[in-house]
């Protein structure tokens, strides 16, 4: 087997399994691939070589090495500074701004307070910035976002992976007979979330005719489109292409970046292989790096939403009332 490193690492892990297991040593196939999920549970191979575990009716490591969370927020605290007391007494009185730029004033002289920092995109969430809120725990919990660990609350991983404007996510999805969870994963690696990244999803530029049912785009030029809006047309947009791609969702994915000739290509290229039977084989097909890492990306987002909203979301009160049972959020199918 070749060996690999760092970001191929667990690409390598992955694929030393399945080469083995195709060659039929099982004993070797699960070792590749617990260690794999040990060292990288949610790098999208990390989550397909759970995956491979699982249907091998193989058992799934734990991660002895996962860096330990700090504590959420107490937002009913009466102790620390005064200026961590007046972003509390705004947070409770639901002044979600003022209070989330009291505690950047705050992160400005203790910079590596894990827990402010915590509070701060928590401040942020609950004001309807959901897209620069998970940003922030990008931005400081890139490790806890790539291990993971038991002591991770359901509210960490809520903030990270939002499902913002659920209504019309979930009617948009219903009508076009779309994964609710697919369209959040790929507006979370095109726009955020963010209203002004948002606008009708980049392959629908100029637009095409709206289909039959659709609502009418807005006249004013220069103003941005309502949610309701973008996800209907760029949820058409997704259906069209499933249906082009006979259901095949890397290729689907691949066709929001690249041209289709190229998609066609790699989608003919993934026919043929010793190993063309794994969904992933065609995905390295792909050879395009920037397309390559779009197409994993989502389908990591989608994992994690599938896990994390397993229990279907939950409303702003049961959010707001703070739950901190762990959710381990391992992604394994």
């Amino acid at each position: 087997f070749l060996l690999v490193a760092g970001e191929e690492l667990p690409k390598g892990r992955y694929w030393q399994g399945r080469v083995a297991w195709h060659l039929g040593n099982r004993k070797r196939a699960i070792a590749s691939w617990q260690e794999a999920v040990r060292r990288h549970p949610h790098h999208f191979y990390g989550i397909e070589a759970a995956r491979a575990l699982e249907r091998a009716k193989a058992p799934l490591p734990n991660d002895p090495d996962a860096p330990p969370f700090p504590p959420f927020p107490d937002w009913n605290a009466t102790t620390g500074n005064i200026a961590e007391q007046r972003a509390r007494e705004l947070f409770r009185l639901h002044f979600y701004e003022p209070a989330a730029r009291a505690l950047q004033e705050r992160l400005e002289d203790d910079a590596g307070n894990r827990t402010l920092v915590l509070a701060l995109a928590e401040a942020l969430h609950r004001g309807g910035k959901h897209g620069e809120a998970a940003r922030v725990l990008e931005g400081r919990f890139a490790e806890t976002l790539r291990r993971g660990g038991a002591e991770v609350p359901r509210r960490f991983w809520e903030i990270a992976y939002p499902l913002d404007f659920v209504a019309q996510l979930e009617d948009a999805s219903r009508r076009y007979h779309l994964d609710l969870f697919l369209v959040a994963a790929l507006i979370r690696q095109t726009s955020f979330f963010e209203p002004e990244g948002a606008q009708g999803w980049r392959p629908l530029l100029p637009l095409p005719p709206l289909p039959k049912g659709s609502q009418s785009l807005p006249q004013a030029e220069g103003k941005p489109l309502p949610p309701a809006v973008t996800l209907d047309l760029g949820c058409a947009w997704l259906r069209k292409r499933l249906d082009h791609f006979h259901g095949h969702l890397p290729f689907v994915l691949a066709a929001y970046r690249a041209d289709e000739a190229r998609v066609k290509r790699w989608w003919k290229r993934s026919r043929s292989g010793i190993l063309r039977d794994d969904p992933n084989y065609a995905i390295e097909t792909i050879d395009d790096p920037a397309t390559n890492a779009f197409v994993k990306n989502v389908l990591t987002d989608l994992a994690r939403y599938r896990k994390i909203y397993r229990e279907g979301p939950r409303s702003s009160e049961e959010f707001e009332g703070g739950s901190t049972s762990s959710h381990d959020a391992r992604e394994g199918g």
